[in-house]
């Protein structure tokens, strides 16, 4: 008897020891931050001065660098810039001293929004959800392939497709699962760059996922990963970014080698932007009714009907501006973004939209 009640002691010693070890695995902490408790009014922060060797250049900007935009279904506009997020709400500009896992602040590089009205951002410390209260920032240490992310897309089923420097992963809301795309090469005409990045993520009509990459152009159908290359007709391996029209028809921008379309599994040169607008074309967007607008060579605005090529003249303050993404918000204008801070077509005129307006 004394030798089983001592068994038994033993046994039940041993599991609760089991019981109080640490695991292996410690599943890391989502930095979370309230909104009141890192929201700035516009009015409280210095001026965001641009240049100031440039007689025409006007302080007070939303940022020296706005990388991207996006207009909520609540009508807020939000801003991705290098100086971290900002939101215009119709009564004040807030900024948000949101910080990476180091403290450091961080430039946010896209925006995007899923059905229930969470807002998921990009950036260089991770991928950033606003619930509406609370901004959750996951990275590497949650399972995130780069912290350095380029490309955020929230399809229709509502998962996350999330491009980085280095590849491509999926968010479901709980965990992040490795994509895996071609490998290409670093484009050594860029400043940043890298053999697995990815520069944009497209859904299209049907479901179907385009990947504009350093290694062509990838499209998932949900079962099989395709890859377009040179040897489809691409002028290069390095693609911008990708749209679709309501046809069905597609476009692709290159970095060096202007814009090409597909037919069937080939591509071809779609527009002749010849020496005048330069080669290089950054992201490309369609507004509502099909027209294309991109930029060219830098510092070209152009507008595309699929007819007839338009630019706009580089005149006063705008003529400094270097575009990084065109956006059309809710109400059909037409914005720029990018160096030197947001513009908005007005009666065939980019002007410039700072803290103060005109919103």
């Amino acid at each position: 008897m004394y030798n089983l009640l001592k068994l038994i002691s033993a046994i039940f010693l041993f599991a609760a020891a089991c019981q109080g070890q640490p695991s292996n695995h410690i599943e890391p902490e989502v930095l979370k931050y309230h909104e009141d408790s890192i929201s700035l009014l516009a009015d409280t922060l210095p001026e965001f001065k641009n240049d100031p060797h440039v007689k025409e250049t006007q302080g007070n900007q939303i940022s020296g660098v706005v990388r991207t935009m996006m207009q909520d279904r609540d009508d807020n506009y939000w801003f991705g810039t290098q100086n971290g997020l900002c939101r215009y709400d119709g009564n004040q500009l807030l900024y948000f001293d949101i910080r990476d896992a180091s403290g450091d602040k961080i430039t946010i590089m896209a925006i995007d929004e899923d059905k229930h009205g969470n807002i998921w951002v990009g950036s260089t410390g991770g991928l950033v959800k606003f619930d509406g209260t609370y901004f959750s920032l996951y990275s590497e240490e949650n399972g995130l392939v780069d912290n350095h992310i380029w490309a955020v897309e929230v399809d229709q089923n509502g998962t996350i497709w999330i491009g980085t420097y280095n590849g491509a992963c999926t968010f479901d809301g709980t965990s992040f699962t490795p994509f895996t795309l071609p490998k290409g090469k670093k484009d050594s005409l860029r400043g940043v760059s890298s053999e697995y990045m990815v520069h944009s993520i497209m859904e299209d009509a049907q479901g179907s996922i385009w990947f504009g990459t350093n290694a062509g152009v990838c499209v998932y159908d949900g079962d099989t990963l395709k890859q377009y290359t040179t040897d489809h007709g691409l002028p290069s391996n390095f693609i911008n970014s990708i749209i679709q029209n309501s046809g069905g028809g597609t476009w692709v921008s290159t970095a060096h080698d202007g814009i090409y379309t597909m037919n069937g599994d080939s591509f071809y040169k779609a527009i002749e932007l010849y020496d005048l607008y330069g080669n290089s074309v950054g992201p490309i967007m369609l507004d509502r009714n099909d027209n294309m607008w991109f930029v060219a060579n830098d510092t070209n605005v152009c507008n595309y009907d699929l007819r007839k090529l338009i630019c706009y003249k580089r005149r006063g303050y705008f003529k400094s501006h270097k575009p990084f993404r065109f956006y059309e918000d809710n109400s059909g204008r037409i914005w720029s973004v990018g160096l030197l801070g947001a513009y908005r077509l007005e009666r065939s005129e980019f002007v410039n939209v700072n803290r103060e307006g005109p919103w």
